[in-house]
């Protein structure tokens, strides 16, 4: 089953509100129109849906380089979560700490080695050590989904998501149309939805990211950092 592209979201949540539907021009519909307010609620939904959840579509990773006397790394444009952080070239998992903790650690903002920490500062992640050379860092994080904007466009969030996209946009339309008395009916409609593509999602990010550590230290024998903390 394929996902539902922008103007079919529109157009369901205009026939639950009884109005005609559009065969096409979201993007273009008139600003006070219902079908323009109700794509900015599809939108609205969500990032609302972000928030409340790690979604397994939205699943992304990426490796970047590093570069000698370099400690900071721009995050990805679309990044929402961090994940983990994997310095690949020496097989260590990063360990995530505080920017104080790093720069009570080392205030001359000197000390080089393989990065073992990092910490995220502004739009930025920051190393420890400062990289002595190239090391292959590998990132696994959650992106933001993408504002719809075209007709065609389709949600980056997961097919069982599409339900509480339209109920929550239902009961924000009858908000806004001031039918108060079906408010309460769309907005446990879009609870009920909620929770079941909740459900779904976790039995999908358990398959994606649980592991057996026997295996684990088998075939990958990552190695942390032997403190969990750098401050001194």
């Amino acid at each position: 089953m394929a996902k539902l592209t922008y103007l079919q979201l529109t157009n369901r949540v205009l026939s639950l509100i009884d109005d005609g539907e559009l065969s096409s021009g979201v993007s273009s519909a008139a600003n006070n129109s219902k079908a323009k307010i109700i794509s900015n609620f599809i939108n609205q939904a969500q990032n609302k849906l972000f928030t409340d959840e790690d979604w397994y579509s939205l699943y992304a990773t990426r490796t970047f380089a590093t570069v000698a006397d370099t400690t900071e790394y721009a995050i990805p444009s679309d990044f929402g979560r961090n994940i983990n952080l994997i310095n690949t070239t020496s097989n260590w998992l990063l360990q995530e700490d505080f920017i104080r903790s790093i720069d009570a650690s080392d205030p001359d903002a000197d000390t080089t080695g393989a990065p073992r920490w990092y910490t995220i500062q502004a739009d930025n992640y920051r190393l420890y050590p400062i990289p002595d050379g190239a090391y292959t860092i590998r990132e696994r994080y959650w992106k933001i989904p993408t504002t719809l904007s075209a007709d065609g466009d389709q949600s980056d969030l997961p097919i069982e998501c599409e339900n509480a996209i339209i109920w929550y946009t239902v009961a924000k339309m009858k908000r806004y149309l001031g039918i108060f008395n079906e408010v309460d009916r769309y907005e446990l409609d879009f609870e009920k939805e909620l929770l079941n593509a909740k459900r779904k999602n976790t039995k999908r990010i358990n398959q994606m990211l649980q592991f057996q550590t026997s295996t684990l230290d088998t075939r990958f024998p990552l190695h942390p950092p032997t403190v969990t903390t750098i401050f001194t």
